[in-house]
C-alpha cells in the first residue's frame, strides 16, 4: 500500500487505522511530523521524507490513498491501481468523484465515519482492482502525457 497525503485530520486519523490495523504501508506525509502528535509507528510502517516517484510505486503497490490530485491520481490509474482517496478541496473532490464513477476507488469526506469500511471495501472488493486495470489497459496505448490531458478532459465532460 503507498500513501501520499497532506497534513489533514482525516490524514492523521487514516495513519492511525493503518498502525493499529498493522497494514504494510510506505507514506509520504510532508509537513505532517511538525505538526504536533508524533506519527504513528508500527513495523510494518515505512515513513519517506523525500518525495517517491508515483511511476515506481504505482508499480509495486497493490493500493494507494492519496487527496485526490489529479496528477497523482491519473498515474496511479494509468497503472492499474484502485485508490482510497482523502480530498479536502472541490478540485480534489471532483477528481475523486470521478476516480468513483470509474469503479477505481471511494472517496471520503471531512471526518467521515465510513473512513474505515471504505478502506476495507478498496482493500478486500476485487471490483476496484479490476475497474482500475482496465481503465490502464483502455488508456495503454496513449504517452502519460496525453493521457493525463484526456483524463483531464473526461473530468471536465462528467462535471458539465
Amino acid at each position: 500500500m503507498f500513501a501520499y497525503l497532506q497534513p489533514s485530520p482525516d490524514s492523521r486519523r487514516l495513519l492511525q487505522v493503518l498502525t493499529e490495523r498493522e497494514l504494510a504501508a510506505v507514506i509520504y506525509c510532508p509537513g505532517m511530523a511538525g505538526q504536533g502528535a508524533p506519527l504513528p509507528t508500527a513495523p510494518k510502517l515505512h515513513y519517506s521524507t523525500e518525495p517517491i516517484a508515483i511511476g515506481s510505486v504505482a508499480r509495486q503497490c497493490d493500493l494507494a490513498i492519496t487527496n485526490g490530485n489529479l496528477t497523482t491520481v491519473a498515474g496511479l490509474l494509468r497503472a492499474g491501481k484502485p485508490q482510497l482517496l482523502l480530498p479536502y478541496t472541490l478540485e480534489k473532490y471532483l477528481t475523486a468523484r470521478c476516480v468513483e464513477l470509474l469503479g477505481a476507488g471511494l472517496a471520503t469526506v471531512v471526518r467521515d465515519p465510513l473512513l474505515e469500511t471504505k478502506l476495507d471495501a478498496v482493500l478486500r472488493q476485487r471490483d476496484y482492482s479490476r475497474n482500475a486495470e482496465a481503465f490502464a489497459a483502455r488508456y495503454a496505448h496513449l504517452s502519460p502525457a496525453t493521457q493525463v490531458h484526456t483524463l483531464q478532459q473526461a473530468i471536465i465532460d462528467l462535471a458539465t
